[in-house]
């Protein structure tokens, strides 16, 4: 399958939304507690350091049509070497060094990075709602494909998507935190516990769009297309992420304050 679709599919079921949904609900599910909430922002921070290299390596070559380049070490130092990777890997340094620890993260830099920070969430809901709505007022666009046919109709990847975004990977998740031994630390934190199942439990990653915007090829008809599947994923995800996040908080176990 290489279809503009099949691509989009792949990608979107293959990476989550890791970043500003769970910064949410961790900020609303503990918004009274500041000890667990510092603990849950940690754990999701922690994630990200893994899942953003991941995604801005893997989900370029998932989404992007397929050219034919030469696999030269400096083409690879680029791909690996974009914008969030640095900063993933700066982040970890900055963690383990207890000077830079002193530096970056208290008095007025640390002030600075934190309003900084703050406009992160805002900046991904206005890309989404940006090429949703280039998408509405520019139908002919869609009638355009940069890739392969035959394409995968609507309901169809909605409905492979909520099954592997909302069954699939929950209950995958489900057993490996159970049954495999190296997630034995889990049993000791609940909110570790509930961390793990909450990421589980998210649609697909906003960032997806991104990537096909910096791409010429796709951005006037990947790009569109995917934020409609997308916006209609989120509302659709309203009641099935809802219900997730009431059994992990029970499978966890977690007290959540109402």
């Amino acid at each position: 399958l290489e279809s503009t679709e099949a691509r989009e599919l792949r990608a979107l079921c293959a990476f989550g939304n890791a970043g500003p949904l769970p910064f949410v609900f961790a900020q609303g599910f503990f918004r009274d507690d500041a000890a667990m909430l510092g603990k849950a922002v940690a754990y999701i921070s922690f994630y990200l350091v893994g899942w953003s290299p991941l995604f801005w390596t893997i989900g370029p070559a998932m989404l992007k049509k397929a050219r034919k380049t030469r696999r030269t070490p400096r083409n690879v130092i680029a791909r690996v070497s974009s914008p969030p990777v640095l900063a993933s890997l700066l982040g970890v340094v900055v963690g383990a060094a207890p000077r830079l620890q002193a530096c970056f993260l208290r008095g007025p830099l640390a002030d600075g990075l934190r309003l900084l920070g703050s406009a992160y969430l805002p900046s991904v809901a206005l890309v989404l709602a940006g090429t949703l709505a280039r998408s509405v007022f520019s139908s002919d666009d869609l009638k355009r494909d940069y890739y392969y046919a035959p394409s995968i109709p609507l309901a169809v990847r909605l409905g492979l998507l909520a099954l592997c975004r909302f069954v699939a990977l929950p209950l995958a998740s489900l057993v490996l935190v159970d049954h495999l031994p190296f997630a034995s630390p889990l049993d000791d934190d609940p909110l570790l516990r509930f961390v793990v199942f909450m990421a589980s439990a998210m649609p697909s990653a906003q960032n997806a769009i991104v990537i096909l915007q910096l791409d010429q090829d796709a951005a006037d008809s990947a790009a569109p297309s995917m934020a409609k599947v997308l916006a209609l994923l989120y509302v659709l995800a309203i009641f099935p992420m809802a219900l997730l996040l009431s059994v992990a908080a029970q499978i966890a176990p977690l007290s959540i304050p109402s």
